[in-house]
């Protein structure tokens, strides 16, 4: 999980000016990520990448009401959407936002931010005429050039990246993303959708609430196994009890995705099956049951099929269970 990108309200594009040096890459991997998604609208197949509804709802807008002439679209966001897409440099940037724009009839510098006069906290601050979270420069005027943020240019440098944050630095995203949407059906008809709709339709469930009884009715036993069988009992006894990293890894073993299509696992087609694991490296229909501990659960996930020894008991069976997701390392599909 180290290796993954993460945030708390999902993914949302780096705002990118005009002049940085990997926008055009940037927006070819967004229009790949609108044909991927296109095709998985289509093929009714889930793409696990988480991400954010304020993203979707770029994209719907874009879809719904394209710009045309490279004219840029009015913001749909504001600065007080800014903790919440942009975590602590959006903060500092609604907060000075705030303060130049709260129109008192004082010097710039007497305005108070956190307790301190302006002018003092962008001293103690040391803010460059950077876009704190692209790096690329902001162009604040003649002569400010490595003198950091100051009085004399804080109103520009702040409204230079509210206007590139709100609207031109995203947009391009989105629409190179509707672009790819294009190439496979008319990208007006994801206007239809809600961000909500669209995000579950592709990114599949977030929730994984899995009582014994919905999944009774949602895991079928396959070849060996009956509903009454022990280890088919069981299996469904530590599915229930997992906890959510977990059930993300159970569904990547078994199924090739980490997450679930609309519907959950009662959607799945063919449904999760669980069939009896023969001709192992250790157990058979007469093993014994100190032989078949010893063996390991397999899946094929083109057919949802968790292959799982007769194990002795349910403790045993997660056990192995948990050892071979973990040892599968994102392999899947070997015995």
């Amino acid at each position: 999980e180290d290796e993954q990108i993460f945030h708390s309200n999902g993914l949302f594009p780096l705002p990118i000016g005009e002049g940085h040096e990997k926008r055009q890459a940037i927006l070819g991997r967004f229009k790949l990520l609108g044909r991927l998604t296109a095709r998985c609208l289509l093929d009714e197949q889930v793409l696990p990448l988480p991400l954010s509804l304020d993203f979707m709802r770029i994209v719907l807008r874009e879809a719904s009401v394209p710009c045309v002439g490279g004219s840029m679209p009015p913001p749909i966001f504001s600065t007080k959407d800014f903790p919440r897409l942009y975590s602590e440099q959006g903060k500092v940037i609604q907060k000075l936002n705030e303060v130049v724009c709260n129109g008192q009839d004082v010097y710039l510098g007497d305005k108070m931010i956190d307790g301190m006069r302006l002018e003092d906290w962008l001293e103690a601050a040391c803010l460059e005429t950077n876009d704190p979270l692209s790096g690329e420069s902001v162009g604040v005027g003649s002569g400010d050039e490595g003198g950091g943020v100051n009085v004399g240019n804080v109103e520009v440098f702040v409204s230079i990246l509210v206007e590139k944050w709100t609207n031109s630095g995203i947009v391009k995203q989105a629409q190179a993303f509707v672009a790819g949407c294009s190439e496979n059906f008319p990208a007006y008809r994801l206007a239809a959708f809600l961000e909500s709709e669209f995000s579950l339709q592709f990114c599949g469930e977030e929730a994984l609430e899995w009582p014994i009884e919905y999944l009774e009715s949602a895991v079928i036993p396959g070849a060996g196994y009956t509903r009454n069988s022990e280890p088919f009992k069981e299996l469904l006894s530590c599915m229930s009890s997992m906890d959510v990293p977990l059930k993300r890894k159970f569904l990547l073993f078994v199924l090739g995705c980490p997450r679930l299509p609309t519907g959950g696992l009662k959607a799945l087609s063919p449904p999760l099956e669980i069939s009896r694991r023969l001709n192992g490296s250790y157990s058979s229909n007469f093993a014994s049951e100190e032989v078949t501990n010893k063996d390991l659960p397999f899946a094929r996930t083109c057919t949802h099929t968790l292959h799982l020894p007769p194990y002795s008991s349910g403790k045993v069976l997660l056990e192995r269970l948990v050892y071979a997701i973990e040892n599968s390392k994102d392999v899947i599909d070997r015995d």
